[in-house]
């Protein structure tokens, strides 16, 4: 009867542990996954803003660049150490749980070893006295006989396959604790790496901050060369607002003569880029190093900088792709600004400038991914920065918020 109760115990704690080890995993499985995916992402963003890094470390004239990159790379590494410490919580809760499992399922297993071996040691003592013999021929009755020999044949299977089950279990929650332990090890290298890349990082964005803080000596020459870009940016944001009112008023004048319908092409493109706040591919890879909307010039605190869109620091050259499908509405060269391809998504439109080569041609459609042209390369410090920037008819959206 002990036996039993112990036994009993023993099967309620493997199903505790199947309940503790896969149902929360089930759960605390999706969260890991999804921490693993953003880990991932970031890991990639992470090298191709060390790619940038690279290219801009040889160049001294490229100093407000690279100090606007490493603050890129820097936010990006903090994210990436949280997600890091999240995953760890994730393996120790799942390892205490464990742990606990195991604990109780030992003591339980110890007490069934004891009495395990109490059972041995009596069918020992019975097989000495040939008590099973005697227990066998003192039946009354040849089917009470049969019935003992039933009894003792399943009391031997089941003690058999006792023995093998308890033997099973322990062999798979060692297995399954060396397997959360070594996975415990990888976060946790992990872990230090991020850490020790992110206090290099720290260490370089407070010396290319001195340099910045040796610019701000040359206030005069820098406040000129913001207005000279500020120009540049007028006459780039007078281009796309043309060519954007243009368009719309074309597509507009269609529908009021009614000569003819709007595509369904169209239609259909338009009403997928709305639902793809968030979504949208990024047009270059790189960093963002100007972001959209008001924001203070990094070296000079007090100027106070706006840009349309966003400005992506590429490698030299970088390749840019359509983010969705559409129509080319324009290409053109602004001065200071190279050449600059808008496109319409129904809608919505999309500009892509500072590019040094075009490869596609007005009222081409293109598709999601295809290529556009390549970014130019600034002569005077070797970078190459994507200018790109969404609009919604006449108004304009921060890219950042659209992109995934």
């Amino acid at each position: 009867m002990r036996s039993r109760n112990i036994i009993r115990r023993w099967n309620s704690a493997v199903w505790l542990l199947v309940l503790v080890c896969v149902w929360p995993s089930a759960v605390a499985g999706q969260s890991r996954t999804e921490l693993e995916a953003r880990r991932k992402a970031l890991e990639r963003k992470i090298r191709q803003t060390s790619r940038i890094l690279e290219e801009t470390r040889a160049n001294k004239a490229a100093t407000l660049e690279q100090v606007s990159t490493l603050r890129q790379q820097i936010r990006q590494r903090e994210e990436l150490i949280a997600i890091l410490h999240q995953e760890l919580e994730l393996i120790e809760e799942r390892l205490a749980r464990t742990t606990d499992v195991v604990n109780a399922l030992q003591d339980d297993l110890d007490r069934l070893k004891d009495e395990y071996a109490r059972m041995l040691r009596l069918a020992w003592r019975q097989k000495l006295q040939h008590s099973n013999l005697l227990f066998l021929f003192s039946a009354t009755s040849f089917n009470q006989l049969v019935l003992r020999w039933q009894y003792l044949r399943q009391y031997e299977d089941y003690r058999q396959r006792q023995s093998e089950l308890i033997a099973s279990t322990r062999q798979t929650l060692a297995q399954k604790m060396q397997q959360l332990e070594r996975r415990r090890r990888e976060k946790q290298a992990l872990l230090r790496q991020a850490e020790r890349q992110a206090q290099l990082l720290q260490y370089e964005m407070r010396e290319h901050e001195a340099l910045l803080a040796n610019l701000e000596n040359d206030e005069a020459r820098l406040l000129r060369q913001l207005e000279t870009q500020r120009r540049d940016r007028e006459k780039l944001n007078h281009a796309i607002e043309a060519y954007i009112r243009e368009e719309m008023t074309r597509r507009e004048e269609r529908l009021r003569r009614a000569e003819e319908k709007k595509p369904a092409a169209e239609n259909a493109s338009g009403m997928a880029f709305g639902k793809l706040k968030g979504r949208l591919p990024w047009p270059a890879e790189g960093a963002v190093v100007r972001p959209f909307g008001r924001h203070p010039h990094p070296s000079l605190p007090q100027v106070v900088v706006e840009n349309n869109g966003i400005d992506i620091r590429t490698v030299k050259g970088g390749t840019v792709r359509a983010v969705h499908d559409g129509v080319v509405v324009a290409t053109s060269f602004v001065p200071a600004n190279n050449y600059m391809v808008l496109i319409s998504h129904g809608a919505w439109f999309t500009v892509y400038a500072n590019l040094e080569k075009v490869e596609v041609e007005k009222d081409q459609a293109v598709k999601a991914g295809q290529v556009l042209g390549r970014v130019a390369i600034d002569p005077a410090n070797g970078t190459s920065v994507l200018h790109f920037e969404l609009w919604h008819g006449k108004q304009k959206q921060n890219p950042e918020q659209w992109l995934r």
